[in-house]
């Protein structure tokens, strides 16, 4: 027969095992949580004024290896501009000639540096409005959501098999 110290021993044994465990099981789901929602890309939406008779740019700074993949509507009393890409060389990584209505576009950054989105009305009496939205996927949280997703079912695995372990002990010490 087990006497009352003895059993509030056991007790106390059980929760220092347990509290620990559950705290592990907790901060995985948080953690798988957190990788299942985060987002691996950022939008941007910009609005660009382009008088007639001239050229307007739109920087973009990018690492190697980030992806844009964007589309821009053009506004005004002839909707056609030119649109074309340079890389931070100075070379046309992509040329859409005139573009009527709405344009799309995609960089893959093969260095890191400034890409320039060129709108050309130089040959246009017009004024010009743009509306320019782009997604910009950025690598690095696509690992970081990978290793949070990875440590949240981790968390949840090993204190599962601990638990369990834990309960076959306890039934065989019985």
């Amino acid at each position: 027969m087990i006497r009352g110290s003895n059993l509030r021993k056991i007790r106390r044994q059980k929760r220092s095992y347990l509290i620990p465990n559950i705290a592990i099981f907790v901060s995985g789901i948080v953690a798988l949580g957190v990788g299942l929602v985060f987002p691996v890309s950022k939008e941007y939406v910009e609005h660009i004024d382009v008088p007639s008779k001239v050229i307007a740019t739109y920087t973009l700074n990018l690492r190697e290896g980030e992806e844009i993949d964007g589309s821009f509507t053009i506004r005004g009393f002839v909707e056609k501009i030119g649109f074309y890409i340079k890389d931070p060389e100075g070379n046309r990584i992509y040329d859409a000639g005139t573009v009527e209505g709405q344009g799309k576009f995609r960089i893959v950054a093969e260095n890191s540096g400034f890409y320039t989105l060129y709108f050309d009305n130089s040959l246009s009496n017009f004024d010009k409005s743009i509306y320019l939205q782009y997604h910009a996927h950025i690598n690095e949280l696509e690992l970081a959501k990978f290793c949070s997703i990875l440590l949240g079912l981790l968390c949840i695995i090993s204190t599962t098999i601990y638990l369990s372990w834990f309960h076959i002990r306890k039934a065989q010490h019985k």
